[in-house]
């Protein structure tokens, strides 16, 4: 993870948040979307608003779903983030608000050491994928389950074509030393979006995350159930086993797992089917040449490699970061028509994606 960008620059998925800004993380109005949200998804977890209060809740983020796990009625939520700022935002929140039933804590979760058998519930919503090793951080998570607690996992799923296009973004390398710079620029650029912290947030995210390990369905089910856990519901979770999707997969799954054996988690480990050196890279060309288009995805990738060689000789920020920016677009333009008809528009996303590549490097040679 990079405690930069988390806290600072970006704020999440930016749901329920009006402004482009991180002063708005903590207001009523997201407080209360999210406990909309974690009421809907407690029923997708066998749970009921009422089954809260006896729980020791463990929860990473920006501090939203902890207030809001609070707020729902949970005995005590353990609340740790990498990033200092969102941990000293919510410590100061919880000072005003006078909350006791939350603790907070900046901690590095892959290497935190957390008590064994200490929580009833653990909230995980798009974070685990961005753990140095995700197997290890995850399995650190699983071990401080009491018998029969549930974890809620939601990840970023490989085979996506916003994931695709979110590795190009991240193997251009923009600086992070000019990090406050591209955040300014992309609040100008979004500001006349419907949702412009949506914009802002989604580009830091995926352009700055250390770490962005994709897998696919398959192996979280793998990982969870050679602990002792069972899967208890799932959602978006087709196709199940498959690397690559463009067309279908979402770019992220949710699973919900319950710990029936406890001691299958100090038997035969196994993390490293999560480990970061095995997370699938989106840009690898083998990996589209049994693919359905898969030779449309490969002359994308050869043209992008011809600007990339463009680009590192050039070796302009203002540049790379105006390609960046035009390729998210063609992401959150996609994923929208994706939420809004069940699959990437293909026909109209690769031929973007490889005039944008082709009408820059004419431009710039």
């Amino acid at each position: 993870m990079n405690e930069t960008v988390y806290g600072k620059y970006s704020t999440g998925s930016g749901t329920g948040i009006e402004d482009d800004n991180t002063n708005d993380v903590l207001s009523s109005s997201s407080i209360l979307y999210y406990e909309k949200e974690i009421s809907n998804n407690l029923y997708k977890m066998g749970l009921d608003i009422e089954s809260l209060a006896g729980m020791n809740v463990l929860n990473i983020g920006s501090g939203r779903e902890a207030i809001a796990l609070s707020n729902l009625g949970a005995k005590m939520v353990s609340h740790y983030d990498y990033s200092k700022e969102n941990v000293d935002r919510l410590k100061l929140y919880l000072k005003n608000s006078n909350i006791k039933s939350i603790k907070t804590c900046q901690a590095d979760i892959v290497n935190y050491p957390l008590k064994p058998s200490q929580f009833d519930l653990i909230y995980t919503h798009g974070v685990v994928q961005h753990f140095s090793d995700t197997g290890k951080g995850l399995l650190n998570l699983l071990k401080s389950l009491k018998k029969n607690g549930l974890i809620w996992l939601y990840f970023y799923r490989s085979g996506s074509f916003s994931h695709f296009i979110n590795s190009m973004i991240r193997d251009i390398g923009l600086e992070e030393a000019k990090m406050k710079d591209y955040y300014i620029a992309v609040s100008l650029l979004a500001s006349q979006e419907g949702t412009p912290n949506q914009y802002v947030s989604d580009f830091m995210d995926r352009a700055f995350c250390e770490y962005a390990n994709l897998f696919a369905a398959d192996k979280y089910i793998d990982f969870v159930s050679q602990y002792g856990f069972k899967i208890v519901s799932s959602s978006k979770l087709d196709p199940i086993n498959r690397q690559v999707d463009h067309k279908y997969s979402h770019q992220s799954t949710i699973l919900v797992a319950q710990l029936e054996n406890p001691g299958d988690l100090y038997k035969n480990p196994n993390s490293k089917i999560l480990s970061h050196t095995l997370s699938v890279n989106q840009l690898d060309k083998e990996l589209y040449q049994d693919q359905p288009r898969g030779i449309e995805v490969i002359e994308i990738l050869h043209e992008y490699e011809k600007l990339k060689k463009v680009l590192l000789k050039i070796n302009s920020d203002v540049i790379n970061f105006s390609f960046a920016y035009s390729i998210f677009n063609i992401y959150m333009r996609g994923y929208y028509e994706y939420c809004k008809n069940g699959y990437y528009d293909l026909d109209d996303l690769y031929p973007s994606l490889k005039k944008c590549i082709i009408n820059l490097r004419d431009h710039i040679t």
